[in-house]
Formats: structure tokens, sequence, C-alpha cells
């Protein structure tokens, strides 16, 4: 049985999230890679996912799946669109982080 690799993403000068096949769906991916990149929990990065606490919603115009609303560990992300959450995560003051 052939072993399945890790994806590697690049989200930045010599940054890349690791993301285990576990956390894959095709090519989306759990938001639990995103958040231990981020240095948070998957529950409060999930608010910038929808209007959470007056977040700001940073997924419009992304590709992203919430196959069960009541589960943040299962909504995902496009592999493609992680670099743009990632940078614009990172654009937002530093305040309104709460990842």
């Amino acid at each position: 049985m052939k072993k399945s690799k890790n994806l590697e993403i690049n989200v930045g000068d010599n940054e890349k999230i690791t993301v285990k096949p576990e956390d894959t769906k095709g090519d989306f991916i759990l938001i639990s890679p995103l958040s231990r990149f981020l240095g948070g929990q998957d529950q409060y990065l999930s608010h910038y996912f929808y209007n959470v606490d007056n977040r700001p919603i940073l997924t419009n115009g992304l590709r992203i799946k919430n196959d069960s609303p009541c589960d943040y560990h299962q909504w995902q992300i496009h592999k493609d669109d992680v670099n743009e959450f990632i940078r614009r995560y990172r654009s937002l003051p530093s305040r309104q982080q709460h990842c």
C-alpha cells in the first residue's frame, strides 16, 4: 500500500503550511492546518469564514466548503485559496487577529 505524502503550501517568503493526508479532501483542506500555522484554534479561525462576533469575513470569493455547519473542524478551504486567506488574515490590524 502506497503511503500518502504531506501536502506543502507555500504562503510567503520561506513559509509553508504542511498538510497531513488526513486533513485533505480532494483539492480542499480542513482548516486545522491553517489554525496551527497561525498559532490558534479552529473555533476562532472559523469566525473569519462567516460573520461571527463581528469579525470580518475573509473568505469572500474563495472556495470553501461547510458540509457540517455545527462542526467547524470539518470546514474546508480550497488548497489554491489558502495563500490568499493567509494574506487577508495578516493584513488585519493585530487587534482583529484572534485566531
